[in-house]
C-alpha cells in the first residue's frame, strides 16, 4: 500500500490557491448570451414591421400583374429568383449548387423545371461541338 501511496503525484502546496481561482474564474464567466432577451412580443413587432416594409418595397417595385402573381412575396423568394437566374444564365449546375448550398441532384430536382428559354442556346452549342476543326469559322463574323 505504501508503494501505491508513492506513486500518486504530490499535492502542489499552491494546488488549493489555483482552484480557489480557477472557481473564482468560472463563477465569473457569463454562462448566459450577453445581449438582452427579447421577448417572444417584441420578436412579433419586429417580424411585422420587417414584413411591412417588405410589401411596401413590393408594391413600388412591381406592375400590377407581378403583384397579382407571387413573385417576391417574402424575402426568401429572392433565393429562388438567384438561383433561378444563374440557372437561366447558363451557369453551371455544379457552380450554383455550391453557391445555394445544394447538391447537385437537390439543385436540379427543385430548379430543373425553371430552366427555360435556353434550347436556341444549347443546339447551337451542340452543333458548334459537331462541327470539325475546318469547318469552322475564322470569325465571329462569319458565323
Amino acid at each position: 500500500m505504501a508503494a501505491a501511496h508513492q506513486d500518486q503525484p504530490a499535492e502542489h502546496p499552491r494546488h488549493e490557491q489555483v482552484q480557489q481561482t480557477d472557481r473564482h474564474e468560472l463563477r465569473s464567466f457569463p454562462t448566459r448570451p450577453t445581449t438582452p432577451n427579447r421577448s417572444s412580443a417584441t420578436l412579433r413587432r419586429v417580424l411585422e414591421q420587417y414584413r411591412q416594409v417588405w410589401q411596401k418595397v413590393r408594391r413600388a417595385s412591381l406592375s400590377a400583374e407581378e403583384l397579382a402573381s407571387p413573385l417576391m412575396r417574402r424575402p426568401y423568394d429572392l433565393r429562388h429568383s438567384v438561383v433561378t437566374w444563374r440557372l437561366n444564365s447558363g451557369v453551371p449546375a455544379t457552380e450554383v449548387a455550391a453557391w445555394a448550398g445544394h447538391s447537385v441532384e437537390v439543385l436540379m430536382r427543385v430548379y430543373a423545371r425553371c430552366v427555360t428559354g435556353l434550347e436556341d442556346v444549347w443546339i447551337g452549342r451542340m452543333d458548334d461541338s459537331l462541327r470539325l476543326a475546318g469547318d469552322r469559322p475564322d470569325t465571329e463574323a462569319e458565323r
